[in-house]
């Protein structure tokens, strides 16, 4: 049933995946409360999203917690999502540090975003990673900034292959600068391609 639904939205039939998901959730799939959640959310039904969300998080299912963090925060409910976020981070959600890292950023708090980013990295996730980056290279750490743009760059963060590809233009590594260059143009970053066809031609 939950495959059913998850087929209805391949195909964009929201009604069928709807309907399937309620079967599975209904049956007892705490999986499928997650994606009725998303697709009410989707639908903009907030009350049932919210509902599911709820069930889901009950339930344990990985990445609930953060995304009914996100969802609460987007309702207008900073308090209710920013403690649902620690309780996830505090659980070992890497996605749920990243976004305490990304609010924290927002209201200019570098002590916080720093602290999180670090925790978001060290679980995995290459936005924080990223974000290490950033902060390094605004004080000029270039070491480190190339050590975390790296770490974040082989994790597919296309915008570290970007900036990875920037640093070692400055560090005068035209080698790596292009190689990087052309990875972040192969996943998409216009910026990269143009920056590419640049060097290439200086060169």
């Amino acid at each position: 049933m939950l495959e059913l639904g998850d087929l209805g939205l391949l195909k964009r039939d929201a009604p069928q995946a709807l309907s399937w998901w309620t079967k599975a959730w209904e049956a007892g799939d705490d999986l499928a409360a997650y994606r009725l959640a998303d697709l009410h959310q989707v639908l903009g039904d907030t009350e049932k999203a919210s509902l599911h969300f709820r069930r889901a998080v009950e339930a344990g299912v990985p990445g609930a917690a953060n995304d009914y963090a996100m969802f609460l925060i987007g309702q207008g409910g900073d308090d209710a999502g920013h403690r649902q976020l620690l309780r996830a981070a505090e659980e070992g959600h890497a996605a749920a540090m990243y976004n305490l890292a990304y609010l924290a950023a927002e209201r200019g708090d570098l002590t916080e975003n720093e602290r999180w980013s670090r925790a978001s990295a060290e679980a995995g996730h290459p936005g924080g990673a990223f974000s290490l980056g950033l902060l390094a290279y605004e004080r000029d750490d270039l070491e480190a900034a190339e050590t975390w743009y790296r770490k974040a760059a082989g994790a597919q963060h296309s915008d570290a292959m970007f900036n990875l590809g920037n640093l070692l233009r400055e560090r005068g590594d035209l080698d790596g600068a292009e190689y990087w260059y052309g990875r972040a143009a192969a996943a998409g970053v216009a910026e990269a391609a143009e920056n590419l066809v640049l060097l290439r031609r200086t060169r």
